[in-house]
């Protein structure tokens, strides 16, 4: 069998990992594998197995059509494994997929809720449901995002990531610990919000003075450089370490006794995983859909997305428990993420690769166009909601920022006049004046009293 793979780049990102993985694992299962990305191949990406040519897009959309439709035809493709799910070019690649006679399989690398509070949540909303709909198959990583792709197609998967293919798990659980907070991941704002474990560390200072928190990530030089004034800010920059990007978080897991996640929305956090496999506690914000945090409270310390104050407590409770305690806790996540990563992936992926084949290729199209599910209008009724709540409260916020910039503004005005005042009665010539009109002012007052008696 020829299967096309789809991913935006191949790079070192736990996606690209879970890319390479996948790859390796179809080619010595005997299947010719072809890999498009949008980005061009690079020193630091995954190695490729031998074997598998590696194309490039080209970023006109009606480049990439024709693109797609020629090697597809030219390599008799029969599956495309189509990765980048929320990319801008997503629907139309997945039409064009379709459309050439090839069967699709839209691989969601992330969480269902993801859209819920980006700006551009409607496009991205209309891209997963057009994509899903468009699919012979659709891979999730979690039950509970299962539950939302079979609103836009009844042939849905879960299967998790192939992380034994490059993490390999504790043989024991942790006997004794120390007092250093890991957190792993892209330094991004949006999507994985390490400001808040700073802030978080603040409370954790407060319990064990002598923690230290280590950020292992890259990201833009600007942003890292606005952490770290937070970091002197609050003053805690010399507990705090920035170790940039590396290929191998694996170190620094080893050593570290408890690990923190801050991302609003996951598919299937592989540094988590990792972090699990290396036995160590986890202190999160909560994410319902996680498959493999799923029934793990006693390992797994989970709080309400933004409060940091709950998050710091609850990675100083951890630093302050007694080894046996911590034992039980390293115990119980090694046991949960290796019981939930121990899936049998080439049985898995092929029940994916026969339901495809047996399904239907007519009025694909057809189907996906006219579809007017209840449930994704339900859906997009919901979002709609929230958007407006969304907007009132910018609104609002909007509207008291503007009243403590007047303020504000008002302030200074007051200050310069006392300035003004202060300047004038000081003056030499107030003075004089002062002086000057001081037997003037005598007698106005003595008659001023004289016609209130009369």
């Amino acid at each position: 069998m020829v299967i096309a793979f789809q991913y935006w780049r191949y790079g070192i990102g736990g996606g690209e990992r879970v890319t390479a993985a996948l790859i390796q694992r179809f080619v010595d299962a005997g299947h010719t594998v072809l890999l498009f990305t949008d980005i061009a191949p690079s020193d630091t990406d995954q190695p490729l197995p031998q074997g598998v040519t590696h194309y490039v897009f080209p970023q006109t959309p009606e480049e990439r059509a024709s693109f797609l439709k020629k090697h597809f035809k030219d390599a008799q493709v029969d599956i495309c494994i189509y990765g980048s799910w929320i990319s801008p070019f997503a629907t139309q690649d997945c039409k064009t997929i379709v459309q050439s006679g090839v069967k699709l399989v839209y691989m969601v690398h992330g969480s269902s809720a993801y859209f819920i509070d980006k700006a551009n949540g409607n496009e991205l909303l209309q891209t997963m449901q057009s994509c899903a709909e468009l699919a012979h198959a659709v891979v999730c990583l979690s039950e509970v995002d299962k539950l939302f792709w079979q609103a836009f197609n009844s042939n849905v998967f879960c299967i998790p990531n192939p992380v034994n293919d490059y993490i390999h798990p504790s043989t024991t659980p942790r006997a004794q610990h120390g007092s250093t907070v890991v957190w792993v991941g892209r330094l991004d704002p949006v999507e994985k919000c390490p400001e808040y474990v700073i802030q978080a560390f603040t409370h954790t200072l407060r319990q064990v003075p002598h923690a230290q928190l280590y950020l292992v990530g890259g990201g833009s030089q600007t942003y890292e450089a606005n952490l770290q004034q937070l970091c002197k800010q609050l003053g805690i920059a010399k507990s705090v370490h920035f170790i940039g990007e590396t290929p191998n978080a694996a170190p620094y897991l080893e050593k570290a006794d408890v690990y923190c996640l801050t991302s609003p929305t996951e598919g299937f956090p592989l540094a988590l995983t990792e972090a699990m496999y290396a036995a160590l506690p986890v202190v999160m914000f909560r994410l319902h859909n996680l498959l493999i945090t799923a029934h793990c409270e006693e390992g797994v310390v989970q709080v309400d997305f933004g409060d940091t104050r709950s998050l710091g407590e609850g990675l100083a409770r951890v630093l302050c428990m007694d080894d046996a305690t911590y034992s039980c806790m390293s115990a119980s996540v090694l046991a949960q993420a290796v019981r939930v990563c121990s899936v049998d992936l080439h049985r898995a992926w092929q029940q994916v690769f026969e339901s495809v084949q047996q399904s239907e290729l007519a009025n694909k199209l057809d189907k996906a166009i006219k579809s007017s599910d209840n449930t994704s209008l339900q859906i997009q009724q919901m979002l709609e909601g929230y958007r407006r709540l969304s907007d009132s409260i910018k609104q609002k916020d909007c509207y008291i920022s503007a009243l403590e910039q007047n303020q504000t503004e008002q302030g200074k005005k007051l200050e310069e006049l006392q300035q003004d005042y202060t300047a004038v009665i000081n003056s030499v010539s107030f003075k004089v004046g002062r002086k000057v009109t001081a037997f003037p002012r005598f007698i106005r007052s003595k008659l001023y009293k004289s016609d209130t008696k009369h």
